[in-house]
């Protein structure tokens, strides 16, 4: 699969980030169509909703606001405090009601009779005749109450004629006992704080302190009367406290907003007037529909385009080979690839959303794609991109279908469980399914859940809660199964080197394979055996020994081209036809093998590395035999026309794959091997590659070598020691 698209590739050449990135941008507005698509309502009174409408945005209700806050200010008491200056007040009252008793029954009965207008000033005879009445006293005491009394009206008004008659028929010393009396009760009373509310309990309360003095039934009435009048609410009220009180209930009232996410009408519900409303602040009534999601969707695909862009060509710079750059590419192809699949996914799951379960959010598996990217791309911030840009894509997805609170707390757990689950993922065997590391996912799963459940205050034991943890835990799960499963397949993709497709590139019944049995079998022989023993040779020293085995099934694929012409496919008894060639020509076809190799290897559209070691499996070692031919006839033979073409090995597979092609094939030309015979050869072998530098570009060092020289000769050894020939038993009696 690789290899189809690095051909993409070079056909696109320099327009292939472009194409990228606009086949991006197109297909992940597509995909997320329904849920960022500017939307467009019609609503009627009294209609029923074909559709459950949430708001696309958080709005304050200004009107009801206001409302509420006048609401909390009425509902605000008044406040009152206590004020010591009416117990005074109230005391000079009853002071300035008693001398105006003494006054009005110390007044002559002419006096009053003028006052009343009863007696004329001129006629003295009937002035001195004139005898004031009760009822005239108190008249006139009534009417000096609006002349010079003027300061005790408020108190005096209220008394009935009896009391002030009763007042005024006492003596001094009556007058002066209650006086000191009402003195005493009303300052005593009043010297706490009365209330509207208990002023009728103080008053019943001073009543009945008169009991404790010797007065008259009649007396007791009266003074009732006068402490009644005396005895008022000591508490004034605070107007600019009150104000204050007002004001700050009225700040207090939280302004009336409708949430992003919460829903205004649920579908087949009538819409009423409040709906109407809330709708028109919203703006959801207007003809014009809102493209505000779609262009901040738009630009957050800007901003992944950009850093990728940018990222790409920053990498690109760093490269050496087109192939290294050919890698920088198939790297943001996987990044694209694996966005493309998680917004599919997020849209399965918004889906899902819209029959009414917010929760399930909660499953998409953001720790699994995050592992994904990484064993992908094999670059950190891949990964990490992955985890800052999915749970923000997120938000515009959900944003229809779950409530505002449902959505932050979806968008926290996939930061906090896709950070988690990453770095988990890294410190597992990528193919591990140990219990301990399920339980540590889970756990870790679960603590990530538990402050967010917290947050959204639902109720411990409540449906919201259980289908939370409830999902958390199944998204742990994912977490560890997904890449397990799916990790293989990710390779095939994006690897030249994968399991399964080196294992499919294995099977004999492979076209090249099956060439390479028919038209050269001793090849394919030679090359089992190398397979066999590099495999070995490569697993000891920490390589890809899949690699390594599938690799030397197909290095001498060019040998199909001239079988003939290599010894292991010659048939016993025929003459080489080299013989028939000069060493230049010999050595073209010998060369041959490898280029053609190569050539043949590409047509069929085989991983880059298996084509790397066909073209590395002899380095730029020299054709000795041949080169040995060429000084016979000719002592001016150039060396390094007989040099194999290279490059060097590369990497540790192609450098042991160099040494165990050589081994095996002058093994099997060595006549009677033995231990010694093998050791010496190989270790010859190993020393004369390393003075020719043909290992100094691959990270081979010598004590790997060292390794790697023991494993061949024990595999050799093993494979070609001498056999004993079985004697040939005859039968008694045979002729």
């Amino acid at each position: 699969m690789k290899q189809k698209l690095r051909y993409v590739q070079r056909k696109l050449g320099t327009f292939y980030l472009p194409i990228l990135l606009a086949l991006f941008v197109v297909i992940s507005v597509l995909i997320s169509w329904t849920s960022i698509r500017p939307k467009q309502y019609s609503f009627q009174l009294n209609e029923v909703a074909q559709e459950t409408i949430r708001a696309t945005r958080t709005v304050e209700d200004t009107e009801q606001t206001k409302i509420n806050k006048q609401v909390a200010s009425d509902s605000v008491v008044d406040i009152y405090h206590y004020d010591s200056e009416i117990v005074n007040q109230q005391l000079d009252y009853i002071t300035n009601f008693f001398s105006a008793i003494r006054v009005v029954a110390g007044k002559s009965s002419a006096d009053i009779g003028m006052a009343l207008g009863k007696v004329s000033s001129d006629d003295s005879t009937t002035s001195k005749n004139y005898v004031a009445t009760m009822e005239d006293r108190v008249q006139f005491f009534r009417k000096s109450l609006d002349e010079t009394n003027k300061n005790i009206k408020d108190y005096a008004v209220f008394i009935p004629d009896w009391a002030i008659s009763a007042v005024l028929s006492a003596n001094d010393t009556q007058l002066t006992n209650y006086e000191t009396v009402l003195h005493q009760i009303v300052q005593e009373e009043m010297s706490t704080s009365i209330k509207e509310s208990n002023l009728t309990e103080v008053t019943e309360e001073a009543d009945k302190r008169l009991f404790y003095y010797n007065f008259t039934d009649k007396e007791r009435e009266l003074l009732e009367e006068l402490l009644n009048n005396a005895i008022i609410s000591n508490n004034v009220l605070d107007t600019q406290a009150t104000e204050r009180a007002k004001e700050a209930a009225a700040d207090a009232v939280n302004p009336v907003k409708i949430l992003q996410g919460q829903v205004i009408v649920q579908k087949g519900q009538v819409i009423n007037t409040t709906d109407i409303k809330q709708l028109e602040l919203l703006g959801m009534m207007n003809s014009t529909p809102s493209y505000h999601v779609l262009l901040g969707y738009i630009a957050l695909l800007a901003i992944v385009v950009i850093v990728l862009a940018k990222n790409y060509y920053r990498e690109l710079k760093k490269c050496t080979t087109e192939d290294q750059k050919e890698t920088v590419a198939t790297q943001t192809t996987a990044f694209v690839f694996f966005f493309i699949i998680s917004l599919i996914g997020l849209v399965v799951i918004q889906l899902i959303q819209a029959r009414g379960t917010d929760e399930v959010g909660l499953l998409f598996p953001v720790g699994a794609i995050t592992y994904l990217v990484y064993r992908a791309t094999h670059k950190m911030r891949y990964a990490l991109g992955t985890l800052t840009f999915l749970p923000i894509f997120a938000l515009f997805i959900y944003q229809t279908e779950s409530n505002l609170l449902q959505v932050i707390i979806v968008f926290s757990f996939y930061l906090l469980v896709g950070m988690i689950g990453f770095v988990l993922a890294l410190q597992a065997d990528k193919r591990e399914l140990s219990m301990k590391h399920f339980l540590s996912v889970v756990i870790i799963h679960v603590l990530a859940i538990s402050p967010l459940v917290l947050y959204s205050n639902y109720e411990i034991y409540s449906k919201p809660v259980v289908l939370m943890l409830i999902f958390s835990v199944i998204n742990a799960i994912e977490t560890v199964l997904i890449p397990v499963i799916v990790e293989p397949y990710v390779e095939y993709l994006f690897e030249d080197s994968s399991v399964l497709l080196l294992t499919e590139l294995s099977n004999p019944n492979q076209e090249l394979l099956k060439q390479l049995i028919t038209i050269a079998p001793g090849t394919y022989h030679h090359s089992l055996m190398v397979a066999n023993i590099s495999a070995n040779c490569v697993e000891a020293v920490g390589g890809d020994s899949l690699l390594a085995r599938v690799a030397s099934y197909y290095h001498d694929i060019g040998k199909i081209e001239h079988p003939l012409f290599f010894i292991e496919n010659l048939p016993a008894g025929m003459e080489s036809p080299h013989k028939l060639l000069t060493p230049y020509e010999s050595k073209e076809i010998i060369f041959g093998h490898v280029t053609k190799g190569v050539k043949i290897l590409e047509q069929h559209g085989l991983p880059q590395p298996i084509i790397d070691v066909c073209a590395q499996h002899h380095g730029t070692t020299l054709m000795k035999y041949f080169y040995a031919e060429a000084l016979k006839s000719d002592p001016d033979a150039k060396e390094e026309d007989f040099r194999y073409p290279g490059p060097k090995p590369q990497t540790k597979e192609a450098a042991i794959i160099n040494l165990v092609d050589s081994a095996e094939a002058a093994t099997r030309a060595m006549k009677e091997p033995t231990l010694e015979k093998v050791e010496k050869l190989v270790h010859g072998l190993v020393m004369s590659r390393v003075e020719d530098e043909q290992y100094i570009e691959c990270n081979l060092t010598i004590q790997e070598l060292k390794i790697v020289e023991k494993n061949i000769v024990t595999s050799l050894n093993g494979t070609f020691h001498s056999r004993i020939e079985y004697p040939t038993i005859n039968k008694k009696g045979s002729k």
